[in-house]
């Protein structure tokens, strides 16, 4: 693996190469480490959702504020420098674009709120997008 954190395809090369030792471990070990590279595969899969969000939600501030989108790309840019979601004016566009087109050019709120409860906006499927769009309603 690379010196800093794994990637999603360094941890899938991990999960096989483990599955060649499946009957050479204790069954909970061999299970134990299965359930590890599982949860790191999805906190990858999480933080590049957040870093998405992040970047789109900069590009709407910055649209709002009456930037064209090209300046938005590159005012997002600026702005998130530094950041983990920090990328280039055209990164900035590919996950605007994409997080729009997961909601089918619908804005989201930055949170959603249910009952007492304030969760952060999310990108996924429609069923999932039905459920945290602000208003709730599902």
């Amino acid at each position: 693996m690379s010196g800093g954190d794994p990637s999603s395809v360094e941890l899938q090369q991990l999960r096989e190469r483990l599955s060649a030792y499946a009957d050479k471990l204790p069954p909970d070990l061999y299970d134990a480490l299965q359930d590890l590279i599982a949860q790191a595969q999805a906190d990858i899969s999480g933080t590049r959702a957040c870093n998405m969000y992040e970047r789109w939600h900069a590009v709407c501030e910055s649209i709002a504020q009456g930037k064209t989108r090209d300046e938005a790309f590159e005012d997002a840019a600026i702005q998130l420098a530094g950041t983990p979601a920090a990328c280039g004016p055209d990164m900035m566009k590919k996950d605007f674009d994409a997080v729009q087109r997961a909601h089918r050019g619908q804005w989201l709120a930055r949170y959603h709120r249910s009952d007492d409860q304030i969760y952060p906006a999310r990108i996924g499927s429609g069923a999932a997008l039905k459920f945290w769009r602000d208003d709730g309603a599902g």
